[in-house]
């Protein structure tokens, strides 16, 4: 690993944002162009990228890299790759079972019975959505606030609350990542 990488890598083990957020935009563009020439799908590609991120941000004290964080990020976007198609096969057998012959009258029953459960965890989720916007501090709930519900642009928030653009970006994330947090146990749970 260069000098620059392993001061770049330490920093954000020791949970410097901007550190980050730098390895985000320097790396992004390569790793979304590498995962869409392995989906075929930009916007697939897109969602894996942003996953392996934000798994790198939240396993940053826990991951040791020794070859270089680029060959790191590349094989992380493989391996989400890997995960993604397998996940994808194991969908298609689901739905070539509920359509197949042998599915069919269970397969309505099913629908059904999906649409109440889905009714009854999205008013949930809203719920568990909006109790943890609520529960963020002040300034992170109306960054999060005008940026989502007012759609107003980093810039715009900046001015409208009196700080500057980085520390909108900071908020937002902040927001951002305890709210996917949530989804995930959300999501767990409902799995379960």
């Amino acid at each position: 690993m260069h000098v620059l990488e392993k001061s770049i890598w330490e920093n954000i083990r020791g949970g410097d944002l901007r550190a980050f957020e730098l390895l985000f935009e320097s790396s992004f563009k390569g790793l979304h162009n590498y995962a869409t020439d392995l989906l075929k799908s930009s916007p697939d590609a897109e969602e894996i990228v942003q996953d392996v991120f934000f798994q790198v941000w939240e396993k940053r004290e826990t991951i040791f890299i020794h070859t270089s964080v680029k060959a790191y990020l590349f094989r992380s976007v493989h391996n989400h790759y890997l995960n993604f198609i397998q996940h994808r096969k194991s969908t298609e057998k689901s739905v070539e079972f509920i359509h197949g012959e042998e599915g069919q009258s269970h397969a309505s029953s099913l629908v059904n019975t999906e649409y109440a459960l889905d009714q009854m965890i999205a008013a949930d989720l809203e719920h568990e959505v909006e109790t943890a916007i609520n529960s963020l501090p002040q300034q992170c709930r109306e960054v999060f606030y005008l940026s989502r519900f007012e759609n107003l642009k980093i810039r715009e928030v900046a001015t409208r609350l009196n700080v500057s653009e980085s520390t909108v970006k900071t908020q937002l994330y902040r927001a951002l990542e305890k709210l996917r947090d949530l989804l995930k146990e959300h999501l767990k749970d409902h799995q379960n």
